[in-house]
């Protein structure tokens, strides 16, 4: 849907999920299936599509020109549910969010307004549609450094998170030490 056929993408949002608060906001169709207020819809619309357009000025990836679909549940198992549901898929018990690319789509457990789970799965989508397939380790590398993120103005940085963690651990359990 284009991002100014508000009308039909908000139809659209009362069809995949009845009575859902449902928001556009730029290029992203919010559709909270977690109880959102009207005012944090806005707010997550604002830094999803302030978000994008970092991605375009920093990395030379296109906006879409379509809206980006994001449902936002209460929790892992509202995601896997959501991922039966509106795409037929069997994800694991644990996972917190996934990017369909078939339909521009993502679904993630949005607590409140901290949407670092959407930032990632967006980075995937968009990677996607402007360089088409990337290596797996590119593509997960980029869309993790931006899922604990600060922004200064208009620029978006990784912050640490628990996947530095990870990596700074050797076989054995000994941990690497930082320079």
């Amino acid at each position: 849907i284009p991002p100014e056929e508000t009308q039909a993408a908000l139809a659209l949002a009362d069809r995949l999920s009845p009575g859902a608060p449902a928001a556009v906001e730029g290029t992203v169709l919010l559709i909270s299936e977690a109880g959102h207020s009207r005012a944090e819809l806005a707010e997550i619309g604002r830094t999803l599509d302030r978000f994008i357009r970092f991605l375009g000025a920093a990395y030379g990836i296109a906006p879409p020109s379509h809206l980006l679909r994001v449902h936002l549940t209460t929790g892992t198992w509202e995601v896997r549910r959501r991922a039966e549901e509106l795409h037929g898929l069997d994800v694991s018990p644990a996972t917190v969010g996934y990017a369909f690319v078939d339909d521009a789509s993502v679904v993630a457990f949005v607590q409140g307004t901290a949407v670092g789970t959407a930032l990632h799965e967006i980075f995937h989508l968009l990677v996607r549609e402007s360089f088409g397939d990337v290596p797996q380790w590119l593509d997960e590398g980029m869309a993790s450094l931006y899922e604990v993120a600060g922004r200064e103005g208009d620029v978006y940085f990784g912050l640490d998170n628990w996947r530095g963690d990870v990596l700074r651990e050797r076989p054995g359990g000994r941990r690497l030490q930082h320079p």
